[in-house]
């Protein structure tokens, strides 16, 4: 793809650029089953009352790094960081039917990624949790979103 201007996009590295603007500008929707990973840093409030501003900037920074970095390596999507929490999407359109799976894998890949289930764990432990169904995008005019 590089050979025709196309590069990974800075959003999702899964994805080219030509892609990444295709979905910008010809957006929408569709209702499809996936799997969401929410993940965050289990007491984390308390953990910052510990550390000065920029050691907390720092687990943050790096916790932020990793859950990218396992969210991508599993086929996954960004929808967004909350503070400590990250919220990701794994749909058939990028994970394959496994997404539910993929989505496991990488809850898991961020715990083992922060130093979890070793002798001398980090602070602030991660909590991950995957669930389905989920509506990826607007649904089309006139349509309700999946129930759960």
């Amino acid at each position: 793809m590089r050979l025709i201007g196309r590069r990974p996009s800075d959003a999702n590295p899964n994805v080219c650029t030509g892609c990444q603007n295709h979905l910008i500008r010809h957006h929408g929707g569709a209702e499809v089953e996936g799997t969401m990973l929410f993940a965050d840093i289990r007491g984390s409030t308390a953990l910052a009352e510990t550390m000065s501003p920029g050691d907390f900037h720092r687990l943050l920074e790096r916790f932020y790094a990793v859950a990218s970095r396992a969210v991508f390596e599993h086929d996954g999507a960004i929808d967004k960081f909350v503070g400590d929490e990250l919220v990701a999407m794994f749909y058939p359109g990028l994970a394959g039917d496994r997404h539910v799976a993929r989505a496991i894998e990488a809850a898991r890949a961020v715990l083992r990624m922060t130093g979890h289930g070793m002798a001398e764990a980090p602070p602030g432990p991660p909590s991950a949790r995957a669930s389905i169904p989920a509506s990826c995008g607007s649904a089309p005019s006139g349509r309700r979103p999946m129930s759960s």
